[in-house]
């Protein structure tokens, strides 16, 4: 039996729910779920039987590389493979039905505890490692969480840090020297520098569904850790978190109404008031203003 396991490496839920996999099945194949590249994964996967995928941690965007993904795992399905789908978001029926041979959702735990619990629940490590990874996705914020937070965001590479948390040998965040000598580099120099980029871009914008503070985080904070430094200095207000080298805004908006009316915009995905969406193009530098305030224009077009 060949096995895969494919998801996002980006945040610590993602990132766990591969570790959890390695755990599972020592060896398997890890393939990274990329926004807008979600069916490359699946090309070099054969349409035959005798396979496990297992899938973790991507919601629905209804764009067309989702539609090759969703084709291809059909066609995988009815070859034979298994293909079971562990997530927080929660995909349609009609979806489910064609791509996955099992589907598992909660909206009240992260996707690594929910692989964890379904596959290797007897597992001490395996389900250690899912707690943090649920604690951190619902803002429960504690050293653990912030020290595999900032293992995820340093220069570690993915895989590595995989084996390493998969190779653990007590439910401790006890890492090799070289793990804690990486760590400790990013938090004294990379991440602070990345954090004083973020705050020296960071403007502020009126609109009609409130007042919005707009930053561009470096790469080295993408996703979670830009986003929330830029929404927990400014509790006040709407925040738009643009991101260099990604074609993805991370938002927090004050009320649900707010969310909603920013998804009837542009493509994208929420849970509660937080969320992401598509600005149209990757952001860089040099075209970070332009973007910006495209995106910005668009909102105060709402009436």
């Amino acid at each position: 039996m060949k096995y895969f396991m494919i998801a996002p490496m980006h945040d610590v839920d993602s990132l766990v729910a591969h570790t959890v996999g390695e755990i599972w099945q020592p060896g398997i194949e890890h393939k990274v779920l990329e926004y807008k590249h979600e069916h490359e994964p699946f090309e070099d996967i054969p349409e035959k039987s005798d396979q496990y995928i297992a899938m973790a941690d991507f919601g629905y965007s209804g764009s067309e590389t989702v539609k090759k993904m969703v084709d291809k795992l059909e066609r995988i399905r009815a070859a034979g493979t298994q293909v079971s789908f562990y997530d927080q978001h929660n995909w349609a029926p009609e979806i489910q039905v064609r791509a996955f041979t099992k589907y598992t959702y909660s909206n009240d735990m992260s996707s690594a505890e929910i692989i964890a619990l379904d596959l290797i629940r007897k597992d001490p490590l395996a389900m250690y490692l899912a707690k943090i990874a649920s604690n951190e996705d619902y803002g429960r914020h504690d050293d653990e969480t912030r020290k595999l937070t900032d293992l995820v965001n340093s220069h570690i590479p993915k895989i590595d840090l995989i084996k390493e948390l998969a190779g653990l040998q007590s439910q401790r965040l006890d890492l090799s020297s070289s793990f804690e000598d990486a760590l400790q580099d990013y938090r004294t120099q990379l991440k602070p520098q990345a954090e004083e980029k973020l705050i020296s871009s960071v403007t502020e914008h009126q609109t009609r569904m409130g007042n919005f503070k707009i930053g561009l985080a470096p790469s080295l904070l993408y996703m979670k850790p830009g986003h929330r430094h830029l929404r927990d200095n400014n509790l006040d207000y709407n925040t738009l978190c643009f991101y260099e080298g990604f074609d993805n805004v991370l938002f927090r908006t004050q009320n649900r109404t707010q969310t909603e009316a920013l998804l009837g915009l542009f493509d994208g995905d929420s849970r509660d008031t937080e969320g992401g969406f598509d600005p149209g193009e990757p952001v860089t530098e040099a075209n970070y203003i332009e973007v910006r305030d495209r995106v910005i224009d668009k909102i105060r077009s709402l009436r």
